[in-house]
């Protein structure tokens, strides 16, 4: 079989892009870390973990984001255009049928 022809069940897709979708959103880091940090606010190393702490925060809540909402949709739009590239290229066959079979124009 050729290297460059793809076949996908457009259903089996559209499940793994939902459970994709399902997880990222459940990936969600708690941050309680940040609300019960007095022992360490006095410290010069407590307030730059702080600072490091909030950015982790912030980066994995943009991660949850993209992962739960960008990413699906891209491959969605994947999925449809496949289908949609599938279903000209079909169209555009030309079969002539004979008695002996039929040919492809």
């Amino acid at each position: 079989m050729s290297d460059n022809k793809m076949y996908m069940d457009t259903n089996v897709f559209t499940g793994i892009v939902g459970d994709i979708k399902g997880s990222a959103s459940w990936c969600k880091l708690q941050d309680d870390g940040l609300l019960d940090n007095e022992a360490w606010e006095g410290t010069g190393v407590g307030r730059y973990m702080n600072t490091i702490l909030k950015q982790v925060y912030k980066t994995s809540h943009l991660y949850m984001a993209e992962s739960a909402e960008a990413l699906p949709t891209a491959f969605f739009k994947m999925r449809d255009s496949i289908i949609k590239v599938d279903d000209v290229a079909s169209k555009s066959i030309v079969v002539n049928e004979d008695k002996s079979g039929g040919t492809i124009v």
